[in-house]
């Protein structure tokens, strides 16, 4: 599937009537999507509560062992990063961040699910939002089978970004930068960058991290849309950054991809 019929379900499905603020009642499921896209996998969820749409969408990350919680919001709404995220009443770790701010006056947002929260998810199916005293409640069907259809994307992924899916299994933990991406971002990177209204202001990228924690070939999977900025994120990732090499389950440093993500500015 191609990127922009994979952004058309998660973002340009913005259009729509002005919302009210969440409702209370519990939004009434409808059937899972599955995306499998050459640099992603997205599972997305539509809602219609009191006649607004909401869509909210699972994304596990490859190199990690976190999955990516979306909500597409209503127009018209609170900002909802002040909003407390629950799964079964019990409140989730990370919070709520602006991932594109449209202008339609839809917003998408996201927050990092540990395994043990997904596991939550799927054993019970019940997310809740909190936003200044509103609750809307989603009922989430059959997460569990969702997980199985994104692993072996996620299978498939790695193993397209040189990691065999025989080897996979024996991959303990995969490599990981030493500190915040941004953080090595220098004044003199930031010369002639130019944030433009709309524009996606992050850039992903696969690099090949070596068992000495030396990254390589870095491949943009996700563009900002401007060559520069790009091309930066790949510089510093490969000259500046600092990387902690993967481990196999002796804990033998291994060489093994990592997917990493430079934002520039705020969407």
């Amino acid at each position: 599937m191609q990127r922009g019929v994979l952004e058309l379900a998660l973002v340009a499905s913005l259009a729509g009537p002005a919302a009210a603020q969440p409702s209370s009642q519990p939004a009434i499921p409808a059937k899972w999507l599955i995306h499998d896209a050459s640099d992603r996998c997205v599972a997305t969820h539509e809602y219609r509560v009191d006649g607004q749409d909401w869509i909210v969408g699972l994304e596990p990350k490859p190199t990690s062992d976190q999955t990516s919680l979306f909500l597409l919001a209503p127009s018209g709404g609170s900002d909802l990063r002040q909003a407390h995220v629950r799964i079964g009443d019990v409140p989730v770790a990370s919070g709520m961040q602006l991932d594109v701010n449209d202008p339609s006056g839809r917003r998408l947002y996201k927050v990092s699910l540990t395994n043990a929260e997904l596991a939550r998810l799927s054993a019970n199916g019940a997310l809740q939002i909190d936003d200044q005293g509103h609750t809307t409640s989603f009922v989430l069907a059959n997460v569990g089978g969702v997980q199985q259809h994104l692993a072996g994307c996620v299978q498939t992924l790695l193993s397209n970004w040189g990691l065999p899916a025989d080897k996979q299994p024996t991959v303990a933990t995969f490599p990981a930068m030493d500190r915040d991406a941004t953080s090595y971002i220098r004044p003199q990177d930031r010369t002639g960058v130019r944030i433009r209204p709309g524009m996606n202001a992050t850039a992903t990228v696969v690099l090949q991290v070596q068992s000495t924690g030396e990254a390589r070939d870095c491949v943009v999977i996700h563009s900002t849309g401007d060559a520069y900025l790009d091309s930066r994120t790949c510089k510093i990732f490969v000259e500046g950054a600092r990387y902690r090499p993967a481990r196999d389950r002796a804990g033998q440093p291994i060489r093994a991809p990592l997917v990493a993500s430079m934002t520039w500015g705020q969407p």
